[in-house]
C-alpha cells in the first residue's frame, strides 16, 4: 500500500507527512510526496522524505491515503494575476481528479477552505478572494464526483483560520492578532465590529481527525467550526507566552460571538476518536515567532 501526499513542503502536506510516518503505519518506502520541484523536506531528526515531481500516472500499486494539498493560496492571486492564477489552480485540481481516476485510492482527504461556506458575506471581499472561493468549490465538486465514480472514501474539511508559522497577515487570525498586540506592548483586547470567522485549530489535530474519520465513512464533509478553545483560555495562553501580566488582556463578552460560532462538528469527531483539541501551545509559539518576523519586516 502506498500513501500519497501532494503539496511538497507546504503547511498541510508537511503535517500530513509527519502524521502518516508517526501514527498511521507509513514508512519511507511506501510514502510518495510530490511537489512543484524536487526538494528534500526534513520531517524530524530521523526521517528525510524526498519530494518528487508529480506525474499522475506514476503510481501503479495500490494507494491507501491520497492527500491533495497543492493549491495556490489567495495571497498568490496578486503575484500571478487572475488568468495565470486560474490556470495554475485549475491544472492542479484536474491532476488531483485524474490521479483518483487512474489509481482509485481507498481514502482521500481534501482540506478545503472555510470561504466555500455559502453563509459568508463576500460583498466586501476582493476579486482574489472571490476567484479563490470559486476555484475551491470547483476542487470540491470535481473530487466528489470522481471519488464516487472510483469508489474512494472522501472526506472534505472546510478549514477556518489555522494560525501557525505560515501566518502572513496578523489581522486574519485570532492567535496572531493577539500576538501582534502583545508584541507591540498593547493590551490583548478581543473585539470585532462585525461578524468574522476567527476559529482556528491545530493542523496536526485536524488532520489526525480527518485520517481516522475518512476510514469510517464513504463520504464526509464538515467545517472546522466551533469553540475549539475558550476565548479566555486563548488570550491567557498568548499572554503567558509573551510574559504579559495576566490582567493585561481583556475579552469583551458581547463580541465573543463575532469570533466563534456554536457549531461543534469537530468537537464531536474529536471525542469519537479520542483526540484532545486543547493542545495549542506549540501553535501559539509558532504564530508568535511568525508575527515577530512580520513586525521586524515592517
Amino acid at each position: 500500500m502506498k500513501d500519497v501526499v501532494v503539496g511538497g513542503s507546504g503547511w498541510v502536506s508537511s503535517v500530513a507527512i509527519e502524521l502518516l510516518l508517526k501514527k498511521f503505519g507509513t514508512n519511507l518506502n511506501s510514502l510518495y510526496v510530490y511537489g512543484s520541484r524536487a526538494r528534500i523536506q526534513k520531517i524530524d531528526e530521523k526521517s528525510i522524505v524526498e519530494i518528487k515531481e508529480w506525474n499522475v500516472n506514476e503510481i501503479e500499486t495500490e494507494v491507501r491515503f491520497f492527500i491533495p494539498a497543492a493549491f495556490l493560496t489567495v495571497d498568490k492571486f496578486d503575484v500571478y494575476g487572475e488568468l495565470e492564477y486560474r490556470k495554475l489552480n485549475e491544472q492542479l485540481i484536474q491532476k488531483a481528479a485524474d490521479f483518483v481516476a487512474q489509481n482509485s485510492p481507498k481514502f482521500c482527504v481534501l482540506v478545503s477552505s472555510g470561504i466555500t461556506n455559502s453563509n459568508l458575506n463576500l460583498l466586501n471581499r476582493s476579486l482574489g478572494y472571490r476567484v479563490y472561493r470559486e476555484l475551491k468549490l470547483q476542487e470540491e465538486y470535481l473530487l466528489k464526483h470522481q471519488c464516487k465514480i472510483s469508489g474512494t472514501n472522501l472526506l472534505v474539511c472546510r478549514l477556518f483560520s489555522a494560525s501557525g508559522n505560515r501566518v502572513n497577515d496578523y489581522q486574519k487570525y485570532a492567535i496572531s492578532n493577539f500576538a501582534f498586540q502583545g508584541l507591540g506592548n498593547r493590551r490583548i483586547i478581543v473585539e470585532s465590529s462585525f461578524p468574522i470567522f476567527r476559529k482556528y485549530v491545530d493542523m496536526s489535530q485536524l488532520l489526525e481527525i480527518c485520517l481516522y474519520a475518512v476510514q469510517d465513512n464513504l463520504f464526509l464533509e464538515f467545517d472546522s467550526t466551533g469553540c475549539l478553545v475558550e476565548l479566555h483560555d486563548l488570550a491567557s495562553i498568548v499572554a503567558r507566552k509573551l510574559s504579559i501580566a495576566q490582567e493585561n488582556y481583556q475579552v469583551i463578552d458581547s463580541n465573543v460571538d463575532n469570533y466563534f460560532s456554536n457549531r461543534n462538528d469537530m468537537e464531536n469527531l474529536a471525542l469519537k476518536y479520542g483526540i484532545s483539541l486543547f493542545s495549542i501551545e506549540k501553535q501559539v509559539e509558532e504564530t508568535i515567532e511568525a508575527v515577530r518576523h512580520l513586525i521586524r519586516g515592517k
